[in-house]
């Protein structure tokens, strides 16, 4: 019973911190007016109210991880594709991307975004905030840098999952059904609450989960991993 507790106890300590941690990070991380920041060799703009992945160390993440892995494959979808950054590399690496999101304002700007760098022709866009729509095996892999900390969505859709997770389980689950190859997606060190290291003990018995990266930052921890 007391480990029990314990376990109760971390849970509702991680949810505290990831809560004051999206309140202060929604001043930081969602641009407030129209930005245009250059990346490699390009230009992107990012509209009012999107996540701004200059800033993030977890955009920096995946971006690295799908470099380092080689990404090469004909379908892909970008989950919560925000400004497109995502988008954009997975196209230059040849690939056929679905960009997806629930806010328009945000498939808007990856829209334009893809077009200012003549990569629309690869790309196809949809408002959504659920992969229920898309048939079953029929992408290689889903691609997403979604709101991992543990806290109710109406603090910041862009930062909050739930208290439970709900949303990167949903999508992780949902992911499992419509892909052939995997799947890439990052997490805090908050994320790992009760409920949703249950769901990803489950799903390691049918399939092989691995880190790709991690990075310590100064209040946080964020790590890439892969389902195959």
């Amino acid at each position: 019973m007391y480990i029990k507790n314990i376990g109760h106890f971390k849970t509702i300590l991680r949810i505290i911190i990831a809560t004051l941690l999206a309140l202060l990070l929604k001043h930081i991380l969602i641009t407030k007016n129209t930005l245009l920041i250059k990346l490699n060799n390009f230009t992107i703009s990012i509209f009012a109210k999107v996540f701004n992945p200059r800033i993030s160390y977890s955009s920096y993440l995946i971006l690295y991880s799908i470099i380092k892995e080689g990404i090469n494959y004909s379908k892909c979808i970008d989950f919560g594709c925000g400004c497109g950054i995502l988008t954009i590399f997975l196209t230059f690496m040849k690939n056929y991307v679905l960009a997806i999101d629930e806010l328009t304002t945000c498939i808007i700007n990856t829209k334009l975004n893809c077009k200012l760098l003549n990569l629309d022709s690869n790309v196809d866009y949809l408002v959504t905030n659920s992969l229920n729509c898309i048939r079953e095996k029929s992408i290689d892999l889903v691609i997403t840098n979604p709101p991992y900390l543990p806290c109710l969505r109406n603090i910041s859709s862009i930062l909050c999952s739930g208290i439970y997770l709900d949303l990167v389980v949903e999508s992780i689950l949902n992911s499992l059904k419509i892909c052939r190859k995997g799947i890439m997606f990052t997490l805090s060190i908050y994320s790992f609450v009760k409920y949703f290291v249950d769901v990803m003990n489950l799903v390691s018995k049918f399939h092989k989960i691995q880190l790709v990266k991690e990075c310590d930052l100064l209040i946080d921890k964020i790590y890439v991993y892969k389902i195959l």
